[in-house]
Protein backbone atom coordinates (compact mmCIF):
# COMPACT_ATOMS: atom_id res chain seq x y z
CA UNK A 1 0.00 0.00 0.00
CA UNK A 2 2.65 2.30 0.37
CA UNK A 3 3.96 2.85 -2.85
CA UNK A 4 0.09 3.22 -3.73
CA UNK A 5 -0.28 6.07 -1.56
CA UNK A 6 3.48 7.77 -2.29
CA UNK A 7 2.34 7.56 -6.04
CA UNK A 8 -0.74 9.89 -5.70
CA UNK A 9 1.12 12.77 -4.25
CA UNK A 10 2.44 15.58 -6.34
CA UNK A 11 5.92 17.23 -6.33
CA UNK A 12 4.73 20.00 -3.84
CA UNK A 13 3.01 17.46 -1.71
CA UNK A 14 5.87 15.50 -1.29
CA UNK A 15 7.48 18.88 -0.27
CA UNK A 16 5.02 19.28 2.16
CA UNK A 17 5.14 15.77 3.55
CA UNK A 18 8.29 15.82 4.46
CA UNK A 19 7.60 19.24 6.35
CA UNK A 20 4.87 16.93 7.88
CA UNK A 21 6.91 14.29 9.18
CA UNK A 22 9.97 16.54 10.53
CA UNK A 23 7.00 18.56 12.57
CA UNK A 24 6.08 14.71 14.40
CA UNK A 25 9.62 13.55 14.89
CA UNK A 26 11.13 13.56 18.16
CA UNK A 27 14.50 12.52 16.82
CA UNK A 28 16.76 14.13 14.08
CA UNK A 29 17.80 10.61 12.57
CA UNK A 30 13.97 9.51 12.07
CA UNK A 31 13.94 6.83 9.20
CA UNK A 32 10.34 7.87 8.26
CA UNK A 33 11.89 10.85 5.92
CA UNK A 34 15.01 8.36 5.01
CA UNK A 35 12.37 5.84 3.36
CA UNK A 36 9.68 8.54 1.65
CA UNK A 37 12.65 9.72 -0.12
CA UNK A 38 13.99 6.24 -1.34
CA UNK A 39 10.58 4.59 -2.30
CA UNK A 40 9.47 8.18 -3.81
CA UNK A 41 12.73 8.12 -6.09
CA UNK A 42 12.36 4.45 -6.75
CA UNK A 43 9.53 2.12 -5.68
CA UNK A 44 10.55 -0.72 -6.80
CA UNK A 45 14.32 -0.87 -5.13
CA UNK A 46 15.30 -4.26 -3.80
CA UNK A 47 15.79 -4.71 -0.49
CA UNK A 48 14.91 -1.09 0.85
CA UNK A 49 15.80 -2.55 4.87
CA UNK A 50 19.89 -2.62 3.98
CA UNK A 51 19.81 0.95 1.97
CA UNK A 52 17.68 1.92 5.17
CA UNK A 53 20.37 0.06 8.05
CA UNK A 54 23.32 -0.94 6.33
CA UNK A 55 22.64 -4.51 6.75
CA UNK A 56 19.18 -6.72 6.21
CA UNK A 57 16.72 -5.83 9.14
CA UNK A 58 13.47 -6.66 7.99
CA UNK A 59 11.64 -6.35 11.94
CA UNK A 60 12.50 -2.95 12.18
CA UNK A 61 12.02 -2.03 8.49
CA UNK A 62 8.12 -3.08 8.56
CA UNK A 63 7.74 -1.33 11.50
CA UNK A 64 8.97 1.97 9.78
CA UNK A 65 6.47 1.03 6.83
CA UNK A 66 3.65 1.03 9.14
CA UNK A 67 4.58 4.47 10.85
CA UNK A 68 5.12 6.22 7.37
CA UNK A 69 1.80 4.05 6.25
CA UNK A 70 -0.21 5.58 8.95
CA UNK A 71 1.47 9.18 8.45
CA UNK A 72 0.86 9.19 4.74
CA UNK A 73 -3.13 8.23 4.95
CA UNK A 74 -3.14 10.87 7.84
CA UNK A 75 -2.13 13.55 5.80
CA UNK A 76 -3.90 12.64 2.72
CA UNK A 77 -7.10 12.59 4.06
CA UNK A 78 -6.20 16.03 6.08
CA UNK A 79 -5.43 17.28 2.94
CA UNK A 80 -8.36 16.62 1.06
CA UNK A 81 -10.95 17.42 3.83
CA UNK A 82 -8.80 20.97 3.37
CA UNK A 83 -8.93 21.27 -0.43
CA UNK A 84 -12.75 19.86 -0.74
CA UNK A 85 -16.11 21.52 -0.40
CA UNK A 86 -16.25 21.63 3.81
CA UNK A 87 -20.05 20.44 3.55
CA UNK A 88 -20.24 17.14 4.71
CA UNK A 89 -17.44 17.39 7.44
CA UNK A 90 -19.70 20.44 8.73
CA UNK A 91 -22.61 18.20 8.73
CA UNK A 92 -20.58 15.87 10.73
CA UNK A 93 -19.61 18.48 13.17
CA UNK A 94 -22.96 19.32 13.50
CA UNK A 95 -24.37 15.58 14.55
CA UNK A 96 -21.67 15.13 16.74
CA UNK A 97 -21.81 18.07 18.44
CA UNK A 98 -25.98 17.87 18.75
CA UNK A 99 -25.19 14.09 20.38
CA UNK A 100 -22.80 15.77 22.99
CA UNK A 101 -25.55 18.20 23.98
CA UNK A 102 -27.97 16.06 24.34
CA UNK A 103 -26.04 13.96 26.48
CA UNK A 104 -25.53 16.47 28.80
CA UNK A 105 -29.38 17.55 28.41
CA UNK A 106 -28.78 20.76 26.68
CA UNK A 107 -31.88 19.89 24.77
CA UNK A 108 -32.80 23.16 22.76
CA UNK A 109 -29.32 23.95 21.62
CA UNK A 110 -28.87 20.47 20.30
CA UNK A 111 -32.38 20.86 18.49
CA UNK A 112 -31.46 24.00 16.69
CA UNK A 113 -28.24 22.05 15.37
CA UNK A 114 -29.71 19.55 14.27
CA UNK A 115 -32.35 21.73 12.73
CA UNK A 116 -29.91 23.71 10.83
CA UNK A 117 -28.02 20.16 10.07
CA UNK A 118 -31.35 18.80 8.46
CA UNK A 119 -31.67 22.02 6.47
CA UNK A 120 -28.09 21.74 5.03
CA UNK A 121 -28.81 17.98 4.57
CA UNK A 122 -32.37 18.46 2.77
CA UNK A 123 -30.53 21.37 0.01
CA UNK A 124 -26.86 18.84 -0.88
CA UNK A 125 -29.17 15.69 -1.15
CA UNK A 126 -26.96 14.24 1.57
CA UNK A 127 -29.96 11.06 2.37
CA UNK A 128 -27.40 9.12 5.04
CA UNK A 129 -26.49 12.52 6.58
CA UNK A 130 -30.52 13.18 6.86
CA UNK A 131 -30.96 9.57 8.23
CA UNK A 132 -28.79 9.85 10.88
CA UNK A 133 -30.26 13.24 11.89
CA UNK A 134 -33.90 11.71 11.87
CA UNK A 135 -32.66 8.79 14.02
CA UNK A 136 -31.44 11.28 16.67
CA UNK A 137 -34.44 13.66 16.27
CA UNK A 138 -36.81 10.30 16.88
CA UNK A 139 -34.79 8.70 19.70
CA UNK A 140 -35.49 12.75 21.76
CA UNK A 141 -38.64 13.16 20.56
CA UNK A 142 -40.10 13.30 23.49
CA UNK A 143 -37.83 16.11 25.21
CA UNK A 144 -38.98 18.69 22.28
CA UNK A 145 -42.40 20.48 21.35
CA UNK A 146 -41.42 21.91 17.72
CA UNK A 147 -42.33 18.53 16.17
CA UNK A 148 -44.90 15.41 16.97
CA UNK A 149 -43.29 12.12 16.66
CA UNK A 150 -45.67 11.37 13.81
CA UNK A 151 -44.26 14.16 12.08
CA UNK A 152 -40.32 13.45 12.44
CA UNK A 153 -41.19 9.63 11.33
CA UNK A 154 -42.87 10.82 8.34
CA UNK A 155 -39.22 12.79 7.29
CA UNK A 156 -37.93 9.40 7.80
CA UNK A 157 -40.08 7.49 5.52
CA UNK A 158 -39.61 10.06 2.68
CA UNK A 159 -36.00 10.39 3.39
CA UNK A 160 -35.92 5.99 2.87
CA UNK A 161 -38.04 6.47 0.02
CA UNK A 162 -35.11 8.55 -1.60
CA UNK A 163 -32.61 6.77 -0.34
CA UNK A 164 -33.94 3.61 -2.00
CA UNK A 165 -33.85 5.59 -5.10
CA UNK A 166 -30.13 6.21 -4.90
CA UNK A 167 -29.52 2.59 -4.21
CA UNK A 168 -32.04 1.63 -7.43
CA UNK A 169 -29.54 4.00 -9.14
CA UNK A 170 -26.05 2.32 -8.03
CA UNK A 171 -27.93 -0.96 -9.31
CA UNK A 172 -28.88 0.92 -12.41
CA UNK A 173 -25.04 1.94 -12.78
CA UNK A 174 -23.44 -1.44 -11.91
CA UNK A 175 -26.21 -3.24 -14.73
CA UNK A 176 -25.20 -1.13 -17.68
CA UNK A 177 -21.50 -1.87 -17.27
CA UNK A 178 -21.76 -5.49 -16.87
CA UNK A 179 -23.96 -5.86 -19.66
CA UNK A 180 -21.79 -3.69 -21.71
CA UNK A 181 -18.98 -5.81 -20.25
CA UNK A 182 -20.61 -9.15 -21.48
CA UNK A 183 -21.64 -7.68 -24.99
CA UNK A 184 -17.94 -6.72 -25.45
CA UNK A 185 -16.78 -10.56 -24.13
CA UNK A 186 -19.33 -12.24 -26.89
CA UNK A 187 -18.20 -10.06 -29.41
CA UNK A 188 -21.87 -8.33 -29.90
CA UNK A 189 -22.07 -4.86 -30.78
CA UNK A 190 -25.18 -3.68 -29.18
CA UNK A 191 -26.23 -0.12 -29.32
CA UNK A 192 -25.57 1.72 -26.48
CA UNK A 193 -28.51 3.67 -26.00
CA UNK A 194 -30.39 0.06 -26.45
CA UNK A 195 -28.84 -1.15 -24.02
CA UNK A 196 -29.63 1.63 -21.52
CA UNK A 197 -33.22 1.36 -22.29
CA UNK A 198 -33.45 -1.78 -21.80
CA UNK A 199 -31.87 -1.93 -18.46
CA UNK A 200 -33.95 1.04 -17.17
CA UNK A 201 -37.34 -0.97 -18.70
CA UNK A 202 -35.91 -4.36 -16.20
CA UNK A 203 -35.26 -1.85 -13.16
CA UNK A 204 -38.28 0.45 -13.47
CA UNK A 205 -36.45 3.92 -13.16
CA UNK A 206 -37.44 6.24 -14.54
CA UNK A 207 -35.71 9.58 -15.00
CA UNK A 208 -37.18 12.29 -12.89
CA UNK A 209 -36.65 15.50 -11.33
CA UNK A 210 -37.11 13.29 -8.16
CA UNK A 211 -33.82 11.47 -8.41
CA UNK A 212 -30.81 13.23 -6.83
CA UNK A 213 -28.29 15.67 -8.09
CA UNK A 214 -25.73 12.51 -7.26
CA UNK A 215 -27.66 10.29 -9.19
CA UNK A 216 -28.11 12.25 -12.75
CA UNK A 217 -24.18 12.84 -12.73
CA UNK A 218 -23.69 9.19 -12.16
CA UNK A 219 -25.79 8.85 -14.68
CA UNK A 220 -24.30 11.27 -17.19
CA UNK A 221 -20.97 9.95 -16.25
CA UNK A 222 -21.80 6.48 -16.88
CA UNK A 223 -22.95 7.26 -20.80
CA UNK A 224 -20.01 9.41 -21.23
CA UNK A 225 -17.75 6.60 -20.06
CA UNK A 226 -18.93 3.70 -22.30
CA UNK A 227 -19.61 6.42 -25.03
CA UNK A 228 -16.13 7.72 -24.89
CA UNK A 229 -14.74 3.71 -25.52
CA UNK A 230 -16.83 3.04 -28.07
CA UNK A 231 -16.57 6.29 -30.18
CA UNK A 232 -20.30 7.03 -30.01
CA UNK A 233 -21.48 10.11 -28.18
CA UNK A 234 -24.07 10.47 -31.02
CA UNK A 235 -26.70 8.31 -29.28
CA UNK A 236 -26.23 9.00 -25.68
CA UNK A 237 -26.72 12.50 -26.38
CA UNK A 238 -30.22 12.34 -26.45
CA UNK A 239 -29.93 11.00 -22.92
CA UNK A 240 -28.12 12.97 -21.55
CA UNK A 241 -29.94 15.92 -23.24
CA UNK A 242 -33.21 14.48 -21.22
CA UNK A 243 -31.55 14.41 -17.79
CA UNK A 244 -30.34 17.78 -18.19
CA UNK A 245 -33.64 19.20 -19.08
CA UNK A 246 -35.61 17.68 -16.49
CA UNK A 247 -32.89 18.85 -13.83
CA UNK A 248 -32.41 22.08 -15.11
CA UNK A 249 -34.80 24.26 -12.68
CA UNK A 250 -33.29 21.70 -10.21
CA UNK A 251 -30.30 23.61 -10.34
CA UNK A 252 -30.46 26.64 -9.15
CA UNK A 253 -31.40 24.31 -5.59
CA UNK A 254 -28.21 22.58 -5.19
CA UNK A 255 -25.82 23.45 -3.06
CA UNK A 256 -22.50 21.75 -4.84
CA UNK A 257 -21.71 23.05 -7.97
CA UNK A 258 -18.63 21.11 -8.70
CA UNK A 259 -21.53 18.16 -9.49
CA UNK A 260 -22.98 20.82 -11.80
CA UNK A 261 -20.17 22.13 -13.49
CA UNK A 262 -19.04 18.44 -14.04
CA UNK A 263 -21.89 17.51 -15.83
CA UNK A 264 -22.63 20.75 -18.09
CA UNK A 265 -18.61 19.48 -19.14
CA UNK A 266 -19.65 15.92 -19.72
CA UNK A 267 -22.22 17.47 -21.82
CA UNK A 268 -20.59 19.82 -23.36
CA UNK A 269 -18.14 17.43 -24.30
CA UNK A 270 -20.08 15.00 -25.89
CA UNK A 271 -21.19 17.82 -28.39
CA UNK A 272 -17.76 18.32 -29.02
CA UNK A 273 -17.18 15.31 -30.18
CA UNK A 274 -19.69 15.25 -32.35
CA UNK A 275 -19.18 18.71 -33.82
CA UNK A 276 -21.74 20.34 -31.96
CA UNK A 277 -19.36 23.66 -31.57
CA UNK A 278 -22.61 26.05 -30.46
CA UNK A 279 -23.69 23.86 -28.80
CA UNK A 280 -20.51 23.03 -26.55
CA UNK A 281 -19.66 26.37 -26.51
CA UNK A 282 -23.03 26.86 -24.90
CA UNK A 283 -22.48 24.44 -22.10
CA UNK A 284 -18.70 26.18 -21.58
CA UNK A 285 -20.26 29.24 -21.02
CA UNK A 286 -23.15 28.11 -18.23
CA UNK A 287 -20.45 26.49 -16.54
CA UNK A 288 -17.84 29.68 -16.65
CA UNK A 289 -20.40 32.01 -15.22
CA UNK A 290 -20.95 29.12 -12.26
CA UNK A 291 -17.29 29.19 -12.06
CA UNK A 292 -17.26 32.82 -11.85
CA UNK A 293 -20.18 32.92 -8.97
CA UNK A 294 -19.54 30.21 -6.75
CA UNK A 295 -15.63 29.33 -7.04
CA UNK A 296 -13.06 30.55 -5.20
CA UNK A 297 -9.65 28.36 -6.08
CA UNK A 298 -9.82 25.93 -9.51
CA UNK A 299 -11.35 22.44 -8.75
CA UNK A 300 -11.16 19.19 -11.31
CA UNK A 301 -14.32 20.44 -13.02
CA UNK A 302 -13.28 23.90 -13.67
CA UNK A 303 -10.32 22.80 -14.99
CA UNK A 304 -12.01 20.33 -17.46
CA UNK A 305 -14.15 23.53 -18.77
CA UNK A 306 -11.01 24.99 -19.77
CA UNK A 307 -9.38 21.56 -21.45
CA UNK A 308 -12.99 21.71 -23.54
CA UNK A 309 -12.67 25.60 -23.98
CA UNK A 310 -9.08 24.92 -25.81
CA UNK A 311 -10.31 22.10 -27.53
CA UNK A 312 -13.02 24.03 -29.07
CA UNK A 313 -10.82 26.96 -30.05
CA UNK A 314 -8.33 24.36 -31.82
CA UNK A 315 -11.30 23.23 -33.69
CA UNK A 316 -13.16 26.08 -34.62
CA UNK A 317 -9.86 27.61 -35.82
CA UNK A 318 -8.41 29.50 -32.99
CA UNK A 319 -5.90 27.46 -32.40
CA UNK A 320 -3.22 30.36 -30.97
CA UNK A 321 -5.75 30.36 -28.22
CA UNK A 322 -5.75 26.93 -27.44
CA UNK A 323 -1.99 26.49 -27.28
CA UNK A 324 -2.04 29.79 -25.22
CA UNK A 325 -5.04 28.56 -22.68
CA UNK A 326 -3.11 25.14 -22.50
CA UNK A 327 0.39 26.75 -21.66
CA UNK A 328 -0.82 29.07 -19.12
CA UNK A 329 -2.37 26.05 -17.56
CA UNK A 330 0.99 23.84 -17.88
CA UNK A 331 2.52 26.95 -16.20
CA UNK A 332 0.84 27.46 -13.42
CA UNK A 333 1.38 26.56 -9.47
CA UNK A 334 -1.40 24.26 -9.12
CA UNK A 335 -1.16 20.83 -8.79
CA UNK A 336 -2.94 18.86 -10.97
CA UNK A 337 -4.55 15.35 -10.82
CA UNK A 338 -2.89 12.55 -12.90
CA UNK A 339 -5.95 11.93 -15.23
CA UNK A 340 -6.33 15.70 -16.26
CA UNK A 341 -2.76 16.59 -16.57
CA UNK A 342 -2.38 13.61 -18.98
CA UNK A 343 -4.89 15.50 -21.24
CA UNK A 344 -3.86 18.72 -20.97
CA UNK A 345 0.14 17.30 -22.45
CA UNK A 346 -1.84 15.27 -25.06
CA UNK A 347 -4.44 18.36 -26.15
CA UNK A 348 -1.68 20.37 -26.47
CA UNK A 349 1.42 17.53 -28.28
CA UNK A 350 -1.40 17.33 -30.46
CA UNK A 351 -2.47 20.98 -30.85
CA UNK A 352 1.57 21.63 -31.69
CA UNK A 353 1.40 18.74 -33.95
CA UNK A 354 -1.20 19.95 -36.22
CA UNK A 355 0.60 23.31 -36.64
CA UNK A 356 3.45 21.00 -37.40
CA UNK A 357 5.85 22.13 -34.84
CA UNK A 358 7.33 18.67 -34.34
CA UNK A 359 9.87 19.42 -31.62
CA UNK A 360 7.66 21.24 -29.26
CA UNK A 361 5.72 18.29 -29.76
CA UNK A 362 8.46 16.27 -29.15
CA UNK A 363 9.08 18.38 -26.04
CA UNK A 364 5.74 17.86 -25.03
CA UNK A 365 5.95 14.05 -25.07
CA UNK A 366 8.73 14.33 -22.97
CA UNK A 367 6.28 15.11 -20.41
CA UNK A 368 4.69 11.68 -19.53
CA UNK A 369 6.45 10.78 -16.76
CA UNK A 370 4.79 7.61 -16.18
CA UNK A 371 4.81 4.24 -17.52
CA UNK A 372 1.67 3.08 -19.87
CA UNK A 373 0.71 0.54 -17.06
CA UNK A 374 0.51 3.06 -14.63
CA UNK A 375 -1.56 5.91 -16.63
CA UNK A 376 -3.75 2.79 -17.68
CA UNK A 377 -5.11 2.14 -13.88
CA UNK A 378 -5.77 5.61 -13.59
CA UNK A 379 -7.57 6.89 -16.86
CA UNK A 380 -8.12 3.71 -18.77
CA UNK A 381 -6.81 2.25 -22.29
CA UNK A 382 -8.44 4.42 -24.41
CA UNK A 383 -6.37 7.30 -23.53
CA UNK A 384 -3.38 5.52 -24.05
CA UNK A 385 -4.02 4.09 -27.66
CA UNK A 386 -4.75 7.71 -28.11
CA UNK A 387 -1.00 8.92 -27.51
CA UNK A 388 0.38 5.79 -28.52
CA UNK A 389 -0.56 6.60 -32.26
CA UNK A 390 0.33 10.18 -31.72
CA UNK A 391 3.37 9.46 -31.24
CA UNK A 392 3.61 7.26 -33.97
CA UNK A 393 3.04 9.88 -36.56
CA UNK A 394 5.05 12.29 -34.88
CA UNK A 395 8.11 9.27 -35.11
CA UNK A 396 7.56 9.19 -38.53
CA UNK A 397 7.42 13.38 -39.12
CA UNK A 398 10.74 13.45 -37.56
CA UNK A 399 11.98 10.94 -39.83
CA UNK A 400 12.71 8.36 -37.00
CA UNK A 401 12.83 5.28 -38.98
CA UNK A 402 13.36 2.74 -36.21
CA UNK A 403 11.27 3.64 -33.67
CA UNK A 404 8.68 4.00 -36.09
CA UNK A 405 9.11 0.43 -36.99
CA UNK A 406 9.62 -0.84 -32.97
CA UNK A 407 6.34 1.75 -32.23
CA UNK A 408 4.12 0.69 -34.67
CA UNK A 409 4.74 -3.76 -33.55
CA UNK A 410 4.58 -1.89 -30.15
CA UNK A 411 1.58 -0.64 -30.52
CA UNK A 412 -0.19 -3.85 -32.13
CA UNK A 413 1.15 -5.99 -29.41
CA UNK A 414 -0.01 -3.65 -26.56
CA UNK A 415 -3.48 -2.86 -28.12
CA UNK A 416 -4.63 -5.45 -30.80
CA UNK A 417 -6.60 -7.43 -28.36
CA UNK A 418 -8.72 -4.63 -26.66
CA UNK A 419 -9.15 -2.88 -30.21
CA UNK A 420 -10.82 -6.04 -31.54
CA UNK A 421 -12.85 -6.53 -27.95
CA UNK A 422 -14.34 -3.06 -28.40
CA UNK A 423 -15.00 -3.57 -32.11
CA UNK A 424 -12.37 -0.72 -32.89
CA UNK A 425 -11.12 -2.76 -35.92
CA UNK A 426 -10.89 0.97 -37.70
CA UNK A 427 -7.98 1.91 -35.61
CA UNK A 428 -6.12 -1.48 -36.89
CA UNK A 429 -7.13 -0.52 -40.22
CA UNK A 430 -5.63 2.90 -39.46
CA UNK A 431 -2.61 1.56 -38.33
CA UNK A 432 -2.10 -1.21 -41.47
CA UNK A 433 -2.25 2.19 -43.63
CA UNK A 434 0.38 4.29 -41.55
CA UNK A 435 2.57 0.90 -41.36
CA UNK A 436 2.29 1.07 -45.49
CA UNK A 437 3.16 5.06 -45.28
CA UNK A 438 6.17 4.04 -43.54
CA UNK A 439 7.68 1.70 -45.73
CA UNK A 440 6.67 2.69 -49.01
CA UNK A 441 7.90 6.09 -49.03
CA UNK A 442 7.64 5.87 -53.16
CA UNK A 443 3.83 5.48 -53.05
CA UNK A 444 2.74 7.49 -50.98
CA UNK A 445 1.20 9.78 -53.19
CA UNK A 446 0.02 7.19 -55.93
CA UNK A 447 -3.60 6.98 -57.05
CA UNK A 448 -3.32 3.34 -55.96
CA UNK A 449 -2.51 4.25 -52.03
CA UNK A 450 -5.35 7.33 -52.14
CA UNK A 451 -7.69 4.80 -53.10
CA UNK A 452 -6.80 2.13 -50.55
CA UNK A 453 -7.34 5.13 -47.69
CA UNK A 454 -10.75 5.68 -49.17
CA UNK A 455 -12.23 2.41 -49.54
CA UNK A 456 -10.40 0.89 -46.43
CA UNK A 457 -12.44 3.64 -43.77
CA UNK A 458 -16.07 2.30 -42.96
CA UNK A 459 -17.27 5.72 -42.07
CA UNK A 460 -20.49 6.90 -40.28
CA UNK A 461 -22.35 9.79 -40.95
CA UNK A 462 -20.72 13.01 -40.59
CA UNK A 463 -22.70 14.42 -38.10
CA UNK A 464 -22.13 11.14 -35.78
CA UNK A 465 -18.65 10.59 -35.97
CA UNK A 466 -16.74 11.11 -33.56
CA UNK A 467 -14.16 13.93 -33.80
CA UNK A 468 -11.11 12.17 -32.85
CA UNK A 469 -11.41 9.59 -35.51
CA UNK A 470 -11.67 12.27 -37.87
CA UNK A 471 -8.59 14.07 -37.04
CA UNK A 472 -6.56 10.70 -37.53
CA UNK A 473 -7.81 10.39 -40.72
CA UNK A 474 -6.50 13.77 -41.61
CA UNK A 475 -3.00 12.94 -41.29
CA UNK A 476 -3.24 10.40 -43.71
CA UNK A 477 -5.36 13.00 -46.03
CA UNK A 478 -2.53 15.72 -45.94
CA UNK A 479 0.16 13.21 -46.65
CA UNK A 480 -1.81 12.23 -49.90
CA UNK A 481 -3.00 15.44 -50.50
CA UNK A 482 -0.03 17.70 -50.05
CA UNK A 483 -2.34 19.63 -47.84
CA UNK A 484 -1.45 21.71 -44.63
CA UNK A 485 -2.98 19.30 -41.97
CA UNK A 486 -4.66 21.96 -39.64
CA UNK A 487 -6.77 23.15 -42.10
CA UNK A 488 -7.46 19.34 -43.80
CA UNK A 489 -7.95 18.85 -40.22
CA UNK A 490 -10.45 21.87 -40.40
CA UNK A 491 -12.04 20.94 -43.83
CA UNK A 492 -12.63 17.42 -43.01
CA UNK A 493 -14.19 18.24 -39.44
CA UNK A 494 -16.81 21.39 -41.46
CA UNK A 495 -17.98 19.14 -44.52
CA UNK A 496 -21.11 18.56 -44.85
Amino acid sequence: MLDKLISVLSKEEKKKFIKYLKSRNKRNDSKNIKLFDLLSSNPLIKHPDVHLYDHTAKNQYYAVVNRLTNNLIDFIAVRHLDEEETKDVTLIKWIATSRVLLQHNEIKEAFNLLEKAEKKAIKGELYTYLHEIYQIQIQYAHLQQKETLDQILGKLRGNQIALQRDSNLTVLYASIKQVLIRTDIAQQSIPLDQVIRQILNQTGIIITADLSFKALYQLIHLFSEHATVRRDFYTVLPFMEECYRIFKDKLKTIANTEYQIEILYIIGNAFFRNKYFLKAWSYVKEAEQLIKNTSNKPTTSSRNIYLLKSLLYNYTGASEKAILLLESIKKGSTRFSVDFEFKVHLSLLVFYFQQEQYKKSLRIFSLFEHTDAYYQKRIGQDWIVKKDLVEILLRIELEQIGLVASRLASFLKKHKKYLRAIHEDRVLTFVSLITYYHKHPEKRKTKYFIDKIEVSFKWKEHSQEDIYVMSFYAWLKSRTSGGSLYTVTLDLINAT
